[in-house]
């Protein structure tokens, strides 16, 4: 990786190795933001369908990477753009409260330069850096912040619309805005391989992970509700013989054990863990009891014992 110094050189004065890498919906037409009141070249925009930051207009090189990629629009109608070059860029954002100008500093960025009048921020890019990335605006979500939130720096940027589309408005700065003024990684310094599948398959891990979980609990509470519901005919039960100032069912209800891990319900499940859940001598034979045959566990031989 080179940095660059002074002013920028042009991307045809760059040399680049053979690492080619395809880039798949990146483009967009970005016409649209000029529908709003925002200045289209100070802003940054949130797209979910670019799978790499893009870098325009008001952005500024900091460095080269040495590898440039084929980028695809989202239509195959339209001609790929080549050799943009995967670089380190910098944007200046001002805090709205506070007045502090940041320097936003996007690493692993495709450079469009002047070619785009804004930039376009991968959200998951920036997630993937630790960021966290809400851009559900608030009329759809009252819990959303619309908000992009740095935990290292504990700074908050917020979103506002342009159009439909998500964002903040930034500028390029000088040199010595870029020297004078606090940085905040937006993105890694790590390679970004958006085609790589390891974000899918990490999600299927996740996905499989919180499944289980759900499914317990989902166990965990249909047991405590057949439990509730036979408490509660215990109670009617003996309230209508005893009275109901008999606590009978209060007495039975204490002198059962129910294991917290008896998914069944049947209090014969439960148990798997005997250093979280020891059994006693005579609570093993109890349980050995069970049978998943239709007969009696009461043979002459049980009977002989009592």
């Amino acid at each position: 990786m080179s940095t660059l110094q002074g002013a920028e050189p042009h991307p045809t004065n760059l040399a680049f190795d053979d690492d080619h890498r395809i880039v798949d919906q990146v483009f967009r037409i970005i016409a649209a933001v000029t529908l709003g009141d925002a200045n289209p070249e100070s802003r940054c925009e949130l797209d979910s369908h670019a799978d790499t930051t893009v870098a325009g207009a008001n952005t500024l090189r900091i460095s080269d990477e040495d590898r440039h990629v084929v980028v695809h629009p989202f239509s195959g109608e339209y001609t790929p753009v080549s050799n943009i070059p995967v670089a380190t860029v910098a944007t200046m954002w001002i805090h709205p409260e506070t007045g502090q100008p940041y320097i936003l500093v996007i690493n692993e960025a495709l450079y469009f330069g002047d070619r785009l009048p804004s930039s376009l921020i991968c959200p998951n890019q920036l997630r993937a850096n630790g960021l966290r990335v809400e851009d559900v605006p608030r009329q759809f979500d009252a819990t959303s912040s619309h908000s992009i939130y740095t935990p290292d720096k504990r700074i908050q940027i917020p979103l506002s619309l342009n159009g439909v589309a998500s964002g903040f408005e930034s500028r390029k700065p000088t040199w010595a805005e870029y020297n004078q003024y606090p940085h905040i990684e937006l993105t890694s310094t790590s390679r970004w391989e958006p085609n790589s599948g390891r974000m899918a398959e990490k999600e299927n891990q996740v996905a499989a992970v919180t499944t289980t979980e759900d499914q317990l609990a989902t166990g965990r509470a249909r047991n405590s509700a057949r439990l509730l519901c036979a408490v509660r005919s215990i109670e009617q039960v003996t309230c209508s013989v005893f009275g109901q100032e008999d606590d009978l069912y209060k007495r039975l209800v204490a002198t059962v054990n129910v294991a917290a891990d008896d998914m069944v319900g049947d209090g014969l499940s439960g148990h798997v863990d005997e250093e979280v859940y020891p059994i006693d001598e005579d609570s093993r034979q109890l349980f050995a009891l069970s049978s998943s045959e239709k007969r009696s566990v009461l043979t002459p031989e049980v009977l002989s014992k009592c």
